[in-house]
């Protein structure tokens, strides 16, 4: 991928951060999720037009909620006018941090995957 972005030339725009997923626990939830410590040293001051959640998996009772922490990357870490792309947005566990998502951050359904694999929503 880092030869990808150089080739490209996109070395000023993009920067790749390697991020571990950790067992976390959130009030009744717990799964994996990405390392905070990690990436928050390695973004911090920066705002997003984007997010694109497609991780941690979350294909098992274990790890169905997962993703639930997601809502705090995207409160941290967006822009005023910005666009989320969820992925696996009908799946267990993902459905409710799917609608959490859209009530909390008040955004609009812009396009939806007709197999409810994906779903594009934007401020």
């Amino acid at each position: 991928m880092t030869n990808l972005i150089t080739a490209d030339e996109l070395s000023d725009f993009v920067k790749i951060v390697y991020c571990p997923t950790i067992d976390i626990k959130h009030s009744n939830k717990k799964g994996k999720w990405y390392d905070e410590a990690v990436y928050q040293e390695e973004i911090a001051g920066v705002k997003f037009d984007g997010f694109i959640l497609d991780g941690p998996r979350a294909n098992s009772p274990a790890l169905i909620d997962s993703r639930y922490p997601s809502y705090t990357l995207i409160e941290g870490y967006a822009k005023s006018n910005y666009f989320v792309f969820m992925d696996d947005y009908k799946r267990t566990g993902d459905k409710e941090n799917f609608a959490n998502i859209i009530a909390k951050f008040h955004l609009s359904i812009v396009k939806q995957n007709r197999h409810g694999k994906g779903v594009l929503l934007t401020k």
